[in-house]
């Protein structure tokens, strides 16, 4: 099958039984997003509505959330038609010169969020979105990104974006300093709260969905990307994973449908993001069979349900278009979370 007759259900496009099918999502996804990039490439307008932050940053969500799955389809080996738009949003985001420019990152900034998207490209494919770049623009793009280094986080789970970042630049061979590395992963270690669930940070101590689609994701992907360099770290990491897995298992029931807890909602399918992430990280805490039939089980929960607009691009909401679910922090642009599911 191709993509869903009803654009208001993207998902319903195949079955979602094989991993071709997956792929085909992934596509099916991305297209509508086309016709929203402006300009150049760099800054893609999902809808009108606005989050807590400025314009350029909400546009740059709009350009990075996408590559969450985007990515992996390229790492895998799955045919991917924009990488020219990619590539070329890359290069007018980070050029101060170009009227597309993403703005430098402040502390606390969303800016820092998204760079973890495009750190996670670096790392996972570097052949779409670095090699083919001139000298002045890998230059730029990776001073941009640096900016993570100095800057101040929120004591959450975004101690981890600068993690991925430092993946990313060091895999194209860009320096980052470990002191800074080291800092925000020691600030994870503190959020720990033991038998695999973390809390987000001395703001919220809130378990909930972040555990699945932040802490426990992005360990598994700096536990398999960092490898021997930091064994230890990693390998504590899939401990928590291992262990979380346990109970995450039952949050599920027998047709993949998730309890709707918490905060960002409208993150949607990110909640099997945790399924997808051992599977990359090679760790089998269920059998492969059970955990296989978790990831697909949930993505077919959303198959049929309306979490697009008729130009197919994800809204705000849950299980339909509903801006009550929203956040201060949620833009039009804020539901691609969900893509981070492809890994």
């Amino acid at each position: 099958m191709g993509q869903s007759p009803d654009p208001t259900r993207p998902l319903a496009c195949d079955g979602l039984a094989t991993r071709a099918d997956v792929q085909r999502a992934v596509r099916s996804l991305f297209e509508p997003l086309v016709p929203a990039y402006l300009a150049g490439g760099a800054r893609v307008s999902h809808g009108s509505s606005g989050a807590h932050y400025d314009r350029a940053a909400e546009h740059l969500e709009g350009f990075a959330r996408p590559l969450w799955g985007i990515v992996p389809l390229a790492a895998g080996g799955g045919a991917f038609d924009h990488w020219d738009l990619v590539r070329r949003g890359l290069v007018e985001g980070t050029d101060p010169a170009s009227r597309g420019y993403w703005g430098g990152a402040a502390d606390l900034d969303q800016r820092l969020v998204e760079m973890a998207a495009i750190g996670c490209a670096l790392a996972l494919a570097p052949g779409e979105v670095w090699e083919p770049l001139s000298a002045p623009e890998r230059r730029r793009l990776a001073d941009w990104l640096l900016a993570i280094e100095a800057r101040e986080l929120p004591r959450n789970n975004w101690q981890f974006f600068r993690a991925i970042v430092a993946l990313g630049l060091r895999r194209v061979g860009v320096p980052f300093a470990d002191r800074a590395l080291r800092s925000s992963l020691d600030e994870v270690d503190r959020h720990y709260a033991g038998d695999g669930w973390y809390r987000d940070g001395d703001a919220t101590g809130n378990f909930d969905h972040y555990n699945a689609w932040a802490y426990h994701y992005y360990g598994l992907v700096y536990a398999a990307l960092a490898g021997p360099a930091d064994a230890g770290r990693g390998g504590a990491y899939r401990e928590r994973a291992r262990r979380f897995a346990l109970d995450w298992q039952h949050w599920f029931d027998s047709r993949g449908t998730v309890v709707p807890y918490g905060r960002s909602l409208s993150y949607r399918f990110a909640s099997g993001a945790f399924w997808a992430a051992l599977a990359f990280a090679g760790e089998a805490p269920l059998p492969w069979g059970a955990i296989k039939g978790l990831y697909l089980r949930h993505l077919r929960s959303w198959a049929g349900r309306p979490i697009a607009g008729r130009d197919g691009i994800l809204r705000i909401g849950y299980a339909y278009d509903n801006a009550a679910v929203s956040e201060t922090y949620t833009s039009p642009a804020s539901p691609y979370w969900a893509e981070k599911a492809f890994l």
